[in-house]
């Protein structure tokens, strides 16, 4: 379970770890000033998690605008979906809103180019003798398939993925 912080932008009010946005609700609710003036504006923090989570997290820039959507859509996405997101947003600059409706669409392995590229090699030649496939550079192949748009490699949370459709984003 993720941990996060809710600093408050008033200096003179104390500020509360929550892990949930019933939790962030209560919490805010009751959160007042030394003078006992309610507090209203906060500075999310991501504190504890996973790394995919805090990766995300910040690429999107979670803010109390985006609390909302952050737990009730993006949380709960399982970890391939995640890496795909944080492509989304990493690399093609996508807003939460847009993203949601993109993730189906990104084809997401995990591993590098290279790898990827000899697979789709080995898919598109399948005829192709093994005494001829050692002749090959794959890290050529695979570079021009970056180049073309085919393919595009990021790395998150400590893995590297490669997208297999990037010009189709």
């Amino acid at each position: 379970m993720n941990a996060y912080f809710a600093c408050p932008c008033n200096l003179d009010a104390v500020g509360f770890y929550f892990h949930s946005l019933e939790e962030y609700s209560q919490r805010t609710e009751a959160c007042t000033d030394s003078l006992g003036g309610r507090v209203e504006e906060f500075e999310i923090q991501f504190i504890d998690g996973g790394a995919v989570d805090a990766e995300l997290f910040g690429a999107l820039d979670v803010s109390q605008a985006s609390l909302s959507l952050w737990f009730d859509c993006v949380e709960v996405l399982s970890a391939e979906a995640k890496a795909a997101a944080f492509y989304l947003v990493s690399q093609c600059g996508q807003t939460v809103q847009d993203l949601l409706g993109n993730l189906e669409e990104v084809v997401l392995r995990e591993g590098d180019m290279i790898d990827a590229a000899a697979e789709l090699f080995d898919e598109f030649y399948p005829e192709l003798p093994q005494v001829a496939r050692i002749y090959i550079d794959m890290e050529a192949y695979a570079r021009d398939l970056r180049l073309n748009g085919a393919l595009d490699e990021f790395e998150v949370a400590g893995k590297t993925y490669t997208v297999l459709n990037s010009n189709e984003l």
